[in-house]
């Protein structure tokens, strides 16, 4: 049996998405829903996303925040400045990235390289912090002996 997925929209935002087996939903989902639209989500729509809107046929997320535009050619929000590196966050209401919360109490910020630092640097791949006892820790494979 086929399924289709219908977005649910009021006044233009997506509200529900519905998974039905009849390709034929649409006109009584949206009276049944008391809804403006209903939409049947496929390929040339993308994904719906609830809380989103739909632009130029196809569903657009909801903006992450109000100060963010939309780049329709990128097809996503932007920031009003990129971010500086992966461990920033936004902050909505200084319009601003500020760092993020360090992996580990112990690790530093590290300005030059953009990361954060452990306070010991590591030997290696197969090791993993251990910040009680402020050493990196040797990840060894289970051997299975049966």
């Amino acid at each position: 049996m086929e399924e289709y997925i219908y977005a649910v929209l009021q006044d233009g935002i997506v509200t529900n998405v519905i998974l039905s087996d009849n390709n034929s939903a649409h006109d009584a989902l949206r009276i049944m829903l008391n809804a403006s639209d209903v939409i049947l989500v496929n390929e040339e729509t993308g994904p719906a996303y609830i809380n989103g809107d739909v632009v130029s046929n196809k569903f657009r997320p909801p903006s992450p925040y109000t100060s963010w535009k939309w780049d329709a050619g990128t097809w996503t929000w932007q920031p009003p400045t990129p971010a500086p590196s992966v461990f920033h966050m936004w902050d909505e209401e200084s319009t601003s990235w500020m760092l993020g919360p360090s992996p580990f109490p112990s690790w530093t910020w590290d300005e030059a390289d953009s990361t954060y630092v452990a306070p010991i640097p590591s030997p290696g791949d197969n090791y993993y912090w251990d910040e009680d006892a402020a050493e990196w820790i040797e990840v060894t494979p289970e051997v299975n002996t049966e």
